[in-house]
C-alpha cells in the first residue's frame, strides 16, 4: 500500500484485486481494511471504501464546509463568514456550490474545496433574495421575493429580470434536462414553467397546495418532487400525488395577501417517521434527489414567519414514500456523526457529485455538509445503553470502543431515566494497535446511593 505524504498525486498498478474484493494495509501498526471498485472515472481509476473494523459501523459525518460567526469575509471554511439570513443553496456541475447570503446583499460562491468569494454581479440588485439554481452553461436564477421575479445572471455579469408581474412570493427553482426554469410560485400556489428564452410555457395548479417552497428533479433531470411548507407535504409531480405528510389542505379560500410570512399556517406537526400519510413534518423547506435515488427534505421552519420549531432535521424520503429522520434534533451546532449533529434552522439543500448533501444551517451562519459517500463517510463505534445502581462512592460503567486509527473521544452519558441522559463522563483514546475493540470505563461521582442511573457509550473521531 502507498503512504502518501506529499502534496502531489501517485499512480500505480492495482493487479489481480476484481471489482468488490477487499485489500489490507498496515499503518502505524493499525490496520485498515478497504473494498475496491472500478465504476465511475475514466476506467483506469479505482475507489478504496474503507470497511469499518470489529466494534464499528459506517456513519455519515456531518462537517462545518464554509462559515463561522455572523459576518461578511471572504476566506476558506471557517475563515469565511456568512449572515444569518443565510438561504438558498445550489451545486454546479463542478461541485461549486452557490449560496444566497440575503443578509449580505449577494450570492457567495464556494468552491469544491472551500474558498469562499463574492459573486460580484449579484450584488447590486438585491430586494430580497430566497433560493437559486445553476444551470449547464453556468447561468445563475435567483428567486426575489420582495420584486416578486426571478434574476438570471449569466457567467459575463448581464442580469435578465425573469418573470415579472407573473410571480407572488417565488421560492424554489430548479433547471430540467431541457433548459427550462421551472419556479415555485409560492404565494400563488402553482409551479410555473418557463423556456430558456424566458417565456412561460407552463401552468401546473392543484387546489391541495398551499405554498410550495422547494422543487427537485429526478435521475433523468425532469421536474418531479415538490414541498408544500403551507400543508408540510411532500408532492410527487409525476403522479400529481401526496406522497408523504398528513392529508391536509390547510389552503385558505383565498390566498392571503402576504403569504411569505405564513403566519397563519395550521400544519405545524411534531415530526415523526413513517409511511406515505402517517409520517409527519413541521415545515419541509427544501428537497434535492440524492445520488442514491432518496430523497433528502430540510425540515424545520419558515425563516420570519413561524415560532421556530424545537427540531432541525434532514429527513430522507424514498420515491415510495418512506420517511426516517438522517440526521438532526432540537437546535444546536454540533458536527459529528449523523446520530449527534446538530442544525438551527437549516433552510435550503443540494448534492455534490459524490452523492454527498450541502445545506445552509442559517441562524448558524454556516454552510454544512452532511458526508454519506467516499471520503466523507466515516467509521464510528457502535453505541451501547445499560444501567447499573450506585454505591456511596458512585458506580463504574464499562463499555467498548475501537478507535482504529484514529484519536477518538469517548463519552458516558447518564442520568435518572434512559431518556433523560443529562450528565457526562469523557475520556480521550489512542489510537489502538489492532483491530480488536478496547475496553473502556469511567467512574460517575456525586450519585445518590442506591439509585439505578442509566447511561450511553457515545464515541466520535477526535
Amino acid at each position: 500500500m502507498i503512504n502518501n505524504t506529499g502534496a502531489g498525486a501517485v499512480s500505480g498498478t492495482f493487479s489481480g484485486q476484481p471489482e468488490g474484493s477487499t485489500i489490507t494495509a498496515t499503518y502505524n501498526g493499525d490496520t485498515f481494511t478497504f473494498r475496491v471498485s472500478y465504476t465511475g472515472g475514466t476506467g483506469n481509476d479505482v475507489t478504496l471504501t474503507r470497511i469499518p473494523g470489529a466494534g464499528q459501523i459506517a456513519s455519515g459525518q456531518v462537517t462545518t464546509f464554509a462559515g463561522s460567526t455572523d459576518g461578511n469575509v471572504n476566506g476558506t471554511g471557517t475563515a469565511a463568514k456568512f449572515s444569518s439570513y443565510l438561504y438558498g443553496l445550489t451545486v454546479d456541475s463542478s461541485d461549486n456550490v452557490y449560496v444566497v447570503d440575503n443578509g449580505n446583499a449577494v450570492v457567495r460562491k464556494i468552491s469544491s474545496g472551500g474558498l469562499v468569494t463574492d459573486v460580484s454581479p449579484t450584488s447590486g440588485y438585491l430586494a430580497d433574495y430566497h433560493r437559486i439554481t445553476v444551470d449547464g452553461a453556468g447561468n445563475l436564477f435567483v428567486s426575489d421575493t420582495m420584486q416578486n421575479c426571478v434574476r438570471k445572471f449569466a457567467p459575463n455579469g448581464t442580469m435578465t429580470q425573469i418573470a415579472s408581474g407573473l410571480l407572488r412570493s417565488p421560492a424554489g427553482l430548479v433547471v430540467d434536462r431541457l433548459g427550462n426554469l421551472h419556479v415555485a410560485d409560492a404565494g400563488n400556489a402553482r409551479i410555473l414553467t418557463f423556456n430558456s428564452a424566458g417565456t412561460l410555457v407552463n401552468t401546473r395548479n392543484n387546489l391541495n397546495w398551499y405554498f410550495p417552497v422547494g422543487l427537485a428533479l429526478d435521475a433523468a433531470g425532469d421536474l418531479a418532487y415538490m414541498v408544500d411548507a403551507g400543508n408540510a407535504q411532500v408532492w410527487d409531480l409525476k403522479t400529481n400525488a401526496l406522497l408523504a405528510g398528513a392529508t391536509n389542505n390547510f389552503r385558505p379560500a383565498s390566498l392571503p395577501s402576504n403569504p411569505s410570512s405564513l403566519d397563519t399556517l395550521s400544519a405545524k406537526s411534531t415530526p415523526s417517521d413513517g409511511t406515505n400519510t402517517t409520517a409527519r413534518f413541521y415545515c419541509p423547506l427544501d428537497i434535492v434527489m440524492g445520488k442514491d435515488g432518496n430523497l433528502y427534505v430540510t425540515d424545520s421552519y419558515y425563516p420570519g414567519g413561524m415560532n421556530p420549531s424545537s427540531q432541525h432535521l434532514i429527513r430522507k424520503v424514498t420515491t415510495n414514500g418512506v420517511v426516517t429522520t438522517l440526521t438532526g434534533g432540537t437546535s444546536g451546532n454540533t458536527d459529528g456523526p449523523l446520530g449527534i449533529a446538530r442544525f438551527n434552522n437549516p433552510v435550503s439543500i443540494g448534492v455534490d457529485s459524490s452523492g454527498n448533501l450541502l445545506l445552509t444551517d442559517r441562524v448558524n451562519t454556516r454552510v454544512r455538509k452532511v458526508g454519506l459517500a467516499g471520503d466523507s463517510l466515516g467509521c464510528v463505534p457502535i453505541l451501547t445503553l445499560g444501567s447499573a445502581v450506585a454505591g456511596s462512592s458512585g458506580v463504574t460503567v464499562s463499555g467498548t470502543v475501537n478507535p482504529n486509527g484514529f484519536i477518538t473521544t469517548t463519552r458516558f452519558d447518564f442520568g435518572t431515566s434512559a431518556t433523560n441522559l443529562n450528565r457526562s463522563a469523557t475520556l480521550t483514546l489512542s489510537p489502538n494497535n489492532d483491530t480488536s475493540a478496547q475496553n473502556v470505563s469511567a467512574l460517575l461521582t456525586n450519585l445518590v446511593n442506591l439509585s439505578t442511573y442509566y447511561y450511553r457509550l457515545q464515541t466520535s473521531i477526535s
